[in-house]
């Protein structure tokens, strides 16, 4: 109870009204979501030149060539980097998750003590 009035007074601190904790709201998931079409951005490059080097190692073993130290680095790396991407992403789209529902329970929890006492 104790833990829960802490919370309730939080909130009434944090927000004045339902459409306070809706632009509260509006505005951190446009910011994540922003972070999100970024990582998305930077991904489809890494995949991008990642098709480019692999294909350019392809033509050069097709040409009967050793494919040099350089190359295989960068496809390594390109390959790690999709990777941490890959989970970034997924973090970030978690993070979304948490902070949608967060808002939308503080939103119910602030209408029901917002009520008037009968």
């Amino acid at each position: 109870a104790k833990e829960q009035a802490r919370t309730d007074l939080d909130l009434r601190r944090t927000y004045s009204s339902v459409q306070d904790i809706e632009s509260a709201k509006t505005r951190n998931l446009q910011e994540l979501q922003n972070t999100i079409n970024i990582l998305q951005a930077n991904l489809a490059s890494v995949k991008s030149q990642l098709k480019t080097q692999e294909q350019h190692a392809a033509s050069v073993e097709r040409s009967g060539k050793t494919l040099s130290s350089d190359i295989l680095k960068n496809i390594t790396t390109l390959r790690t980097e999709e990777k941490e991407l890959n989970v970034q992403i997924k973090q970030r789209e978690a993070e979304y998750q948490h902070s949608a529902d967060k808002y939308e329970q503080d939103k119910l929890r602030f209408i029901e003590i917002s009520k008037p006492k009968q």
